[in-house]
């Protein structure tokens, strides 16, 4: 994910930018909540070249305030082309 790019936490006005290293911190969510994590638009630097693609992680929740929440390894998802078919 490139530096930059914006992590918005959907309902709560809370956005962090990604870091150098990857990484992310939104503090204040509030907890025992379901929320919706939306990273973008994200910009791809290398082919497939894509522009304003979102990525999106639902239903993550913070139990307990300080909660640390590792959403994985968040992607865009391989490049496919629908090709014509052949009967």
């Amino acid at each position: 994910m490139p530096a930059g790019t914006r992590v918005t936490v959907e309902g709560t006005g809370l956005a962090a930018a990604v870091q150098e290293s990857g990484l992310f911190e939104i503090h204040g969510v509030p907890t025992g909540r379901f929320f919706t994590v939306v990273v973008g638009p994200y910009t791809q630097q290398e082919p497939p070249y894509r522009d304003g693609l979102y990525l999106v992680r639902y239903n993550v929740r913070i139990r307990r305030p300080g909660d640390v929440v590792d959403l994985g390894t968040l992607s865009p998802p391989p490049r496919f082309e629908l090709l014509p078919h052949s009967t």
